[in-house]
């Protein structure tokens, strides 16, 4: 099973203090947590499910933060090896076939990292694209109340 499909799979734990929301995910055994605080001038707008979205968004990037580091020391270590390897085999004169299985395991040990990468940076997007959406709507629904206050004093 792929990270990203392990990550949707987690069941999220929302919390709710006053009009911030906290997610907690528990991936291999390590806590995660997101939260999202509502701004104090969007009181009147608090929604328990806009930010249990932010704050499990926030979680799940927590969670590809730590398996990116995990993945990029297993790249290292491989590479390390790889490199002794390489300079023992010159030592002592035996030749080294770069296609080994060896030298495979380290390339994909770094493509591994980058998936993640990449996949960290889709779940950002799609999270900047929410807030984005949803402010477009709170400043719809302002004007809207601005234009009936403004009818009533008049």
């Amino acid at each position: 099973m792929s990270l990203h499909s392990a990550i949707m799979k987690l069941e999220p734990t929302v919390e709710i203090y006053d009009n911030d929301v906290s997610v907690k995910l528990t991936y291999n055994g390590h806590n995660y947590y997101g939260i999202a605080f509502c701004h104090k001038e969007d009181k009147e707008f608090f929604s328990e499910k806009v930010g249990a979205t932010i704050a499990h968004y926030r979680a799940m990037i927590k969670i590809y933060d730590d398996e990116i580091k995990r993945a990029e020391v297993a790249a290292r270590v491989l590479w390390s090896a790889y490199k002794d390897v390489i300079y023992n085999s010159q030592e002592d004169g035996i030749p080294v076939d770069p296609t080994s299985a060896f030298i495979i395991r380290v390339f994909k040990a770094r493509d591994l990292v980058d998936r993640y990468k990449v996949q960290r940076t889709s779940l950002r997007t799609q999270l900047r694209e929410y807030l984005k959406n949803h402010e477009k709507c709170l400043e719809s629904v302002r004007a809207q109340r601005k234009t009936e206050n403004e009818d009533k004093n008049v």
